[in-house]
């Protein structure tokens, strides 16, 4: 887990969940369920900070991973989740003008 250790370092929450959700698509690929809910869980409370992006992706991949493990409620509330997540940034992005940063875009930029 160097990258995870080495992306907390940075102080970044955004490195940090991008780095997290990345690890668990890795363990999700590589059939390790149990590890890609876990590392999965860890990217969405870093997304707290870190924005949307990292937030409905690591729902994703949760919901993924808890389907595989035959956990079917929890991955379907999982992935109701993850299109809140995108609800909520369509609703963001539907008041954004060019020239301006979406609001929370910045969240996670050390």
């Amino acid at each position: 887990m160097n990258g995870v250790h080495l992306a907390r370092e940075s102080g970044s929450r955004a490195i940090e969940g991008w780095t997290l959700m990345m690890l668990s698509r890795a363990h999700l690929q590589a059939g390790d369920y149990p590890s890609a809910e876990t590392t999965a869980r860890e990217a969405i409370i870093a997304a707290e900070w870190a924005g949307r992006g990292v937030e409905t992706r690591a729902l994703l991949f949760l919901g993924s991973a808890l389907r595989a493990s035959g956990r079917v409620h929890a991955a379907n509330f999982a992935f109701q989740q993850a299109g809140e997540a995108i609800d909520r940034a369509e609703v963001s992005l539907s008041r954004w003008e060019p020239g301006l940063l979406p609001q929370g875009s910045n969240r996670g930029v050390s």
